[in-house]
């Protein structure tokens, strides 16, 4: 997000970025930073960070799906183990 900021108001604006007076180039580049907080605030793609979370969303998921799978597995094992005790 910073570097395309940066990129961006490096390409409008140049070296005179470097030496303009504090707020004066507030008006003309606002909308390019609403631009930018819009698209990276509300675009899934556009953050991978976000994406990554996602993922690591799914994967936790899935993982506590399998030990759940396992628990149950292992309660029935011990119902057949103390079955085959009894008899």
């Amino acid at each position: 997000y910073l570097h395309e900021i940066r990129t961006q108001f490096q390409r409008n604006y140049g070296d005179t970025g470097h030496t303009a007076l504090a707020y004066s180039m507030n008006r003309s580049f606002s909308k390019v930073l609403k631009e930018q907080m819009d698209y990276y605030s509300c675009n899934p793609e556009a953050d991978k960070i976000k994406k990554v979370r996602a993922q690591i969303n799914e994967v936790t998921e899935v993982m506590v799906e399998n030990i759940e799978s396992v628990l149950q597995r292992g309660e029935k094992i011990e119902l057949l183990v103390d079955k085959a005790d009894t008899l």
